[in-house]
């Protein structure tokens, strides 16, 4: 008797385990939103939730770039560009204090901008982040939390890179590597994302 309970609590175990890792609800605290066939370009976690920038294609292509952010395990919003589709996403990078520079990734949705950071060099406050905003006015602007194992509160090298090492901190000298990220001038004031008056320093 004792053994037939035993049998049946392994095989209820092991039919929960199955369906938490079909629905994404596994006990890995660092999960992305990134699905296994894609490859991840920005991904970190936002208090409770989770943003992922993910890129799917074979080896050195990317054939569709999706943002998505939620609860692990949960999708609350999506944006999906890909050849063909006419969605795109934007990015710009800008000089902050000396030696630091702020990259941002951005889709638009109607009026509201979707838009991710990342501060790199110099004394920047956090690594990354997310903003959401409606023209001028900022309905969201949250840092990346420190220090969770496996997130990746940066932009890869597959999605952007610089011309040389040398010029890696150079304000103009930033490239996407798909056609579906496209190079702006300008961007969201690195001022309203970064409230202190002279930026990230």
């Amino acid at each position: 008797m004792h053994s037939n309970n035993l049998i049946t609590g392994m095989v209820l175990l092991a039919v929960f385990s199955i369906f938490s890792n079909a629905y994404g609800q596994t006990d890995n605290p660092a999960q992305s939103h990134c699905l296994a066939e894609e490859r991840v370009q920005f991904s970190c976690h936002i208090n409770t939730k989770i943003v992922s920038l993910c890129a799917a294609g074979g080896p050195g292509t990317i054939t569709a770039l999706s943002y998505r952010y939620g609860l692990p395990g949960k999708v609350e919003n999506e944006f999906t560009a890909r050849a063909d589709n006419a969605n795109r996403f934007f990015a710009t990078v800008s000089p902050a204090s000396p030696g630091a520079l702020v990259t941002q990734v951005w889709f638009d949705r109607g009026d509201v901008r979707y838009l991710l950071t990342e501060c790199t060099g110099g004394n920047c406050p956090q690594d990354g982040g997310l903003a959401v905003l409606r023209g001028d006015k900022v309905l969201m602007n949250a840092h990346c939390a420190h220090s969770v194992e496996g997130d990746q509160p940066g932009f890869a090298s597959e999605l952007i890179t610089f011309g040389s090492e040398e010029d890696s901190m150079r304000d103009d000298n930033m490239r996407s590597n798909t056609k579906l990220l496209k190079i702006e001038d300008t961007g969201i004031d690195i001022y309203t994302l970064f409230p202190n008056k002279h930026g990230p320093i």
